[in-house]
């Protein structure tokens, strides 16, 4: 598959769930090929810039590739482990509830950062 197709492919999603199967489909295809070391989806085609679908931007995009008026596609790794979320419409923010830190000394023992969420704590 080249650049060109990619693309297209993504562009000619019309809502989050077609999206997130396009992107599937194009991982699934690279990953077919004979090559020892196939093409991964962000090497065609920008995924930091895919196509929204209505909505505000999310506070915290972390992991979040797209997104709707209501859903949000999230998720690391593989596309085929991606998922669609809802959005959380009570008005309250999208990010998870406050961490309750379990801190941990830097290797350097000059700091420490929260062991469940990464969080520098001073």
């Amino acid at each position: 598959m080249d650049k060109k197709t990619a693309k297209k492919m993504i562009k000619c999603s019309e809502n989050l769930s077609q999206l997130l199967e396009t992107l599937r489909t194009i991982e699934s295809v690279l990953s077919e090929t004979d090559d020892c070391d196939p093409l991964r989806v962000d090497e065609l085609v920008d995924v930091t810039s895919l196509p929204t679908y209505g909505g505000e931007d999310p506070e915290n995009t972390v992991g979040v590739w797209s997104w709707d008026e209501t859903s949000l596609l999230v998720g690391e790794g593989s596309w085929a482990d991606c998922s669609i979320e809802p959005r959380d419409l009570s008005g309250g923010h999208e990010e998870d509830p406050p961490c309750n830190h379990r801190s941990v000394t830097t290797p350097d023992g000059h700091g420490a950062y929260c062991e469940i969420c990464g969080e520098t704590l001073s």
